[in-house]
């Protein structure tokens, strides 16, 4: 992560994790393998996440009840259908969900003509953005 992000989550009193190993308890409960930064990210940072950007919350991978990344991700798996490759980042918000497809490194709101084609199994939008643009963005905006 850049500094210029950490001083930035630092400074607004992102609450840091005090058990990294929940991070990767619950990646591997999910049989996912996320890039380093999505690892970093969540190992150092505890969530829910406002942004002043978007209109998202952004969840915590493992706090947070049903509301989590975890439990949503399982949820969105058994009743959808929805693909391994796929984290829910963020609840429905209108009509979409925030998506992560981690083997493409990809990030996009999935809404339910978008939602309804990654679940039978076409590719992310071109559109999509980095994890850590994604996260970037959703702190410190376009810069």
């Amino acid at each position: 992560m850049n500094n210029e992000l950490i001083s930035y989550l630092d400074s607004q009193g992102c609450c840091l994790r005090v058990d990294a190993s929940t991070v990767d308890a619950s990646l591997s409960r999910m049989n996912v393998f996320p890039n380093s930064f999505f690892i970093e990210f969540y190992r150092r940072y505890e969530g829910p996440f406002s942004s002043e950007h978007t209109g998202i919350i952004l969840s915590d991978l493992t706090v947070g009840g049903k509301s989590c990344i975890e439990a949503m991700t399982q949820s969105w798996r058994v009743r959808y259908g929805l693909g391994p490759q796929f984290l829910v980042l963020a609840d429905l918000c209108g009509e979409s969900i925030t998506v992560y497809d981690w083997v493409e490194d990809k990030v996009f709101d999935a809404d339910g003509e978008k939602l309804d084609a990654i679940i039978k199994g076409l590719p992310a939008p071109s559109n999509a953005n980095k994890f850590s643009v994604f996260i970037e963005q959703y702190f410190l905006g376009d810069s």
